[in-house]
């Protein structure tokens, strides 16, 4: 899941699925419309 897009430290910092995803790919449409990949 962690492509190594950001620091380590931030992926640990935001463990959160949700987070993680919309510092990852706030360009995405359905994550930053704030839905929680399970």
């Amino acid at each position: 899941m962690i492509e190594g897009d950001f620091p380590a430290r931030t992926v640990l910092l935001t463990h959160d699925s949700s987070i993680l995803l919309r510092l990852r790919v706030p360009a995405d449409t359905r994550w930053s419309s704030g839905e929680r990949i399970v």
